[in-house]
């Protein structure tokens, strides 16, 4: 929970979403040179970037090489847009170092979120 509580698109979670999603978060380790994530694919989850470094990069809708469009140290997140959009992936994500992500599947992530909002809400209307 340590980690999400660092990350900048969990700054306004309750203390409960952050515990929620904690419990479902596989933490899971990469060896360098490994793509965590692939642009085009399917977006099932996100990535809260625990230790090590990552290169993202893309090739979008040029035919050229992939472009490299940064690169991210732990503490970060990626993987997000395309499981907050619905969409493909948009961009590669590749180990340089070996790294360890705590990774949230989509409909954990989007249920909590979903959950969150209900109870703000919630608690406008009273």
């Amino acid at each position: 929970m340590a980690l999400l509580e660092q990350l900048r698109i969990f700054s306004g979670a309750s203390r409960t979403v952050l515990e929620r999603l904690a419990g479902v978060a596989v933490l899971t380790n990469f060896a360098a040179g490994t793509a965590i994530v692939s642009e085009g694919d399917t977006a099932d989850a996100l990535y809260a970037l625990a230790e090590g470094t990552v290169e993202v990069t893309a090739i979008g809708e040029s035919a050229v090489p992939s472009v490299r469009l940064r690169t991210m140290q732990a503490p970060d997140l990626f993987g997000e847009i395309g499981v907050l959009e619905g969409i493909p992936r948009t961009a590669t994500v590749t180990a340089i170092t070996d790294c360890v992500c705590e990774r949230i599947d989509k409909d954990s992530f989007l249920d909590a979120l979903a959950d969150a909002l209900e109870k703000a809400g919630d608690a406008k209307e009273v």
